[in-house]
């Protein structure tokens, strides 16, 4: 085992695997299935949760009068969130499965890997509410102190506590980053490896990071790093996403105007186009708009997820060589051994 920072020595061995795996050959069918897996981690349709179906502001719709709709609809969005959420939760080891095994089986897969994937999604629950639960622990005391205190004293302190606040609040985004991150690159891969639970794979990690320190805080590092030279190509094809989904939003806008135009016959275009049904279609086209765009993206990005799965596990590997995620390749070498051969020459000789 080499005594160098295998943060920066597993780069080279994951681009060959990411370009074996892609590349050779180059499989169509392989790419978008496997872009499609990527697409439910990065969470599906889950853009649901970011689109307006109703603008109960306006002077058709009262929310009073609409409460059980509003209800019914943020209950509808959360219940698809919290369900795309769970579907990528079990996408994250069918993509491992994927790029271990060479091959994408989706059925098979899920029915595999649902129950890790159900302890990952309520983990990820968890991180959440522990994020939400800190942010409204430091909220509490501002609005105590701003309640509770008057004149020049009030503001002084409420500034002292804001600074001290928003550096807790730094430290405890890290701290949970750094969790999340962990869990979906190594638990996680523990959890494939063993059939383990997200506990139990998290107390076998452990040890190794402490025994490892060093190598993991280069793993901070070099994921930084990567993700600043990564980061680039992702935001170039962002605001092209961008930039297709305005575009797409500005011709649906145009033709349903010209729908609106041609069916009312008269100027009250605006009023067509606000009219709740209409926002719904406008709504779901968004919708499926983002997704489709979405989806591309997964496609186009590809090659940098399957980077970074790769060099998570190859890490992983080289830092705990108990870990051998890649035992099925070791295991065709001795295939290659003729041992036919050597018996065929036994008996003639």
């Amino acid at each position: 085992m080499s005594n160098g920072w295998h943060a920066f020595d597993a780069v080279g061995e994951s681009i060959d695997r990411t370009l074996h795996l892609l590349f050779k050959p180059l499989t169509a069918s392989f790419w978008l299935k496997l872009a499609f897996v990527v697409f439910l981690i990065n969470g599906g349709l889950n853009s649901l949760s970011n689109m307006e179906f109703y603008q109960f502001d306006r002077g058709y719709a009262d929310v009073a009068q609409n409460l059980t709709l509003v209800i019914a609809l943020v209950a509808v969005v959360l219940a698809l969130a919290l369900f795309f959420a769970f579907v990528g939760s079990v996408a994250v080891f069918i993509f491992i499965d994927a790029v271990l095994q060479k091959r994408v089986s989706f059925f098979e897969g899920f029915h595999k890997n649902i129950a890790g994937g159900f302890k990952l999604f309520l983990f990820n629950i968890m991180l959440t509410l522990i994020a939400l639960a800190v942010l409204l622990a430091l909220l509490l005391p501002a609005a105590g102190i701003y309640l509770g205190l008057s004149g020049g004293v009030k503001y002084a302190a409420l500034f002292g506590y804001l600074i001290f606040a928003f550096a807790v609040f730094c430290v405890a985004v890290i701290a949970l980053v750094l969790v999340r991150m962990f869990t979906t690159d190594f638990v996680a891969a523990l959890m494939y490896r063993s059939g383990s639970g997200i506990t139990a794979s998290w107390k076998r990690l452990v040890p190794i990071m402490r025994k490892n320190i060093g190598q993991f805080v280069m793993y901070v590092v070099a994921r930084v790093i990567l993700g600043i030279v990564t980061g680039i190509a992702t935001l170039i094809v962002v605001i092209a996403s961008f930039l297709i989904l305005l575009a797409v939003a500005v011709v649906v806008g145009f033709g349903l105007g010209f729908v609106g135009a041609i069916v009312t016959s008269s100027s009250s275009v605006a009023g067509f186009v606000e009219s709740p049904p209409v926002l719904i279609i406008i709504g779901v086209a968004l919708l499926i708009a983002t997704s489709i765009i979405a989806y591309v993206m997964s496609v186009v990005m590809l090659p940098i997820t399957v980077f970074y799965r790769y060099y998570s596990l190859v890490f992983l590997g080289r830092v705990h060589p108990d870990l051998v995620f890649f035992a099925g390749e070791q295991s065709n070498e001795p295939e290659k051994e003729s041992k036919p051969e050597k018996e065929l020459y036994v008996e003639v000789g």
